[in-house]
């Protein structure tokens, strides 16, 4: 049921990551193009990994790279969904958090603009601006498919939210908008 490359475990078809070690040496890993998924916590805690090449990941479950405090790198092009907190505690989160993209994911909002144009991005992770005081106004276009649960929850000044084309939209989690200026 399960694959070993070079030390990391993935599913039989080598299409899902599910443990890279944490005391596994080396401080690059390109992600095999056979990997278009990885697991919840599987490369939790490697202080090893500066970077990361996500080629063609399209799914990162949650904490998948949490606490890999070095790390400062991440490649992606593919990538379309991130569940919450899977660089919470990395190098890369800390440096980006103001605003952190991920191929077509925004994976973080929490700088200081008031206007937040989220045209262009497929997904927004869970808690991806959660408690920002700043945002007012989130627009999003026609390529918006899926705004993950808590997203904008807390945005206490956030009043106005633009979604273009609901046709597109496939996911709206839970309690995405709460706590946010009345009316929404």
């Amino acid at each position: 049921h399960y694959t070993v490359l070079n030390g990391v475990l993935y599913d039989a078809d080598n299409t899902t990551i599910h443990c890279y070690p944490a005391a596994k040496s080396g401080n690059h890993f390109s992600v095999p193009d056979t990997a278009t998924t990885v697991s919840a916590c599987a490369f939790y805690g490697n202080d090893s990994l500066t970077s990361v090449d996500l080629e063609n990941v399209t799914t990162v479950r949650g904490y998948a790279f949490a606490d890999c405090a070095n790390l400062a790198t991440v490649l992606s092009e593919k990538t379309a969904i991130i569940e919450g907190f899977a660089f919470s505690g990395t190098e890369w989160y800390e440096k980006n958090k103001d605003f952190a993209v991920v191929g077509h994911v925004v994976y973080s909002c929490q700088g200081t603009a008031t206007d937040l144009d989220l045209s262009g991005y497929s997904s927004i992770s869970p808690y991806a601006a959660y408690g920002n005081h700043s945002v007012k106004t989130v627009t999003f276009n026609n390529t918006a498919r899926n705004i993950g649960s808590f997203a904008f929850a807390g945005c206490e000044n956030l009043d106005t939210v633009f979604l273009n084309n609901l046709n597109n939209l496939v996911y709206v989690g839970t309690s995405s908008f709460d706590d946010v200026a009345d009316p929404l």
